[in-house]
């Protein structure tokens, strides 16, 4: 027995030894001619269910267009970099030193009239790993290529029967291609494994019941790997609301309303055969409890305390953070929650920040000078400011990438309210979710959130904000 213990120890210590020699830094050195003095975010997903943005690292890149990032990583994982309103990544894989090369762009030629949500920038890069074309974004480049040329030629047969055979065909060929990396790299084998699944499924050529047993039962989850979660959502989207024949709305309700009970959802979701393991069941429960908070059938409370109580005590640390992140989705910019910092400074140097308003009724609207709804929304919002000026401030944010383009519109129209600049924070924006122009916030006087996305003042907004003025019904 002691010798047995004794083997035991000398290989616990052998494998800690050996975990603290692999190197899990990453390191990417960039250069991005005409982004100088322009800070770089590096991102990842928190996780794949909640698709919670997690900010790595920050540069201000230098005068000579050059950035580094350093972090560590025990997986191989997906990171995008955020400059301005563009977003593009890559794959990275721990130890490895990167080099990211952008092509030269001229950021004062930029297009800004249009909503960049909804037309994003994207601006190209070449990788390299040891001087040469890194290897993995290589390959799956190439693989997506030549799915996506793959679809394209076939796209009217989606979801029908003909697409069973050109796309075995085509996984024939693909294989040929690819199978030497796929026995090389693992994380590109279950990228390629389930990107075919998700198609299996999207064309209808697998039923899903084998595209359960091949894909999900016995099988881990990968967390990290896109393409597996891109799988897991779709397969399991409105899954026990209506894929499951063993799951009834009313047990949900009666979990979620009535008992607020992780055990009793559990043990409900446990009555669908593909879900007896209980990391799977606990996975696809908190995708459905998000799906929850949104139907008006289920209990907001009640699903608030069910993902707490994975938040708090699950056996999975990965749950405990996609819990965290969908909790604090459902507490984010919503009625009573605090609205996000700022700090701002205007063309004096003068600086403003919430507290400044506490104790008073705030609107804060988000604009540009080249909005045309903007500028018609302005008119009308003053005759509210005047109405209700000592009870209610108004601020409004210019989210102009040219700060002389907001400088002019302040020269040329005198609005008697605080307008100030967001001076290139796109954290602020970020934070506030900013995600078309004009859009307007009103905020009660202990600087919580009464309405995200208000009606514009054209749309009621008079209506809505009078309601909270006794003096002023």
């Amino acid at each position: 027995m002691k010798f047995k213990f004794l083997i035991y120890c000398i290989l616990c210590i052998f494998f800690i030894s050996n975990a603290y020699s692999i190197n899990f830094e990453v390191v990417i050195e960039g250069k991005f001619p005409g982004a100088e003095g322009k800070n770089i975010r590096l991102m990842k997903y928190s996780d794949q269910i909640s698709y919670t943005r997690e900010e790595i690292a920050e540069y201000n890149i230098d005068s000579d267009g050059r950035f580094r990032f350093n972090f560590k990583t025990y997986e191989p994982i997906y990171v995008f970099y955020r400059i301005d309103h563009a977003s593009m990544g890559h794959f990275v894989e721990p130890g490895n030193k990167y080099k990211v090369l952008f092509d030269p762009v001229d950021f004062d030629t930029l297009d800004d009239r249009r909503n960049p949500y909804l037309d994003p920038w994207y601006f190209s890069f070449d990788i390299y790993n040891n001087d040469k074309p890194d290897k993995l974004n290589k390959k799956i480049s190439e693989f997506n290529s030549t799915f996506d040329d793959f679809l394209l030629e076939h796209f009217s047969n989606i979801r029908r029967q003909r697409l069973d055979v050109p796309f075995e065909k085509f996984r024939n060929k693909t294989d040929s291609i690819f199978d030497d990396y796929k026995s090389e790299n693992l994380f590109f084998q279950e990228y390629y494994e389930y990107k075919y699944a998700l198609y299996y499924r999207v064309a209808n050529i697998k039923s899903p019941n084998t595209l359960y047993t091949d894909y999900i039962i016995d099988e881990p989850i990968l967390y990290n790997n896109p393409l597996y979660m891109d799988f897991f959502n779709s397969i399991f989207d409105k899954f026990i609301f209506a894929s499951s024949r063993n799951i009834s709305i009313y047990d949900l309700r009666v979990c979620v309303n009535e008992h607020q009970s992780y055990n009793a959802l559990m043990d409900t979701l446990g009555k669908e055969d593909i879900l007896r393991n209980e990391v799977l069941r606990e996975l696809v429960m908190l995708k459905g409890l998000q799906d929850m908070y949104h139907n008006p059938i289920y209990r907001k409370k009640g699903v608030e305390s069910i993902v707490y109580n994975v938040k708090r005590n699950s056996r999975f640390p990965e749950h405990r953070n996609i819990a965290e992140n969908i909790y604090n989705n459902f507490k984010k910019l919503t009625k009573d929650s605090p609205a996000p910092k700022l700090n701002l400074v205007d063309n004096n140097g003068n600086s403003k920040c919430l507290e400044d308003y506490k104790g008073n009724y705030l609107l804060i609207n988000f604009w540009t000078s080249w909005c045309v709804v903007c500028h018609q929304e302005f008119s009308l919002l003053n005759e509210i400011h005047k109405k209700h000026k000592d009870s209610l401030a108004v601020l409004s944010i210019s989210a102009d990438r040219h700060i002389e383009d907001y400088k002019q519109f302040i020269k040329r129209y005198n609005y008697p309210w605080d307008f100030f600049h967001f001076n290139g924070n796109f954290r602020l924006l970020d934070k506030y979710e900013v995600r078309q122009f004009p859009l307007f916030v009103l905020i009660n006087p202990e600087g919580n959130i009464i309405v995200h996305s208000a009606p514009f003042p054209s749309q009621g907004l008079k209506k809505n904000i009078s309601k909270y003025f006794d003096s002023n019904p």
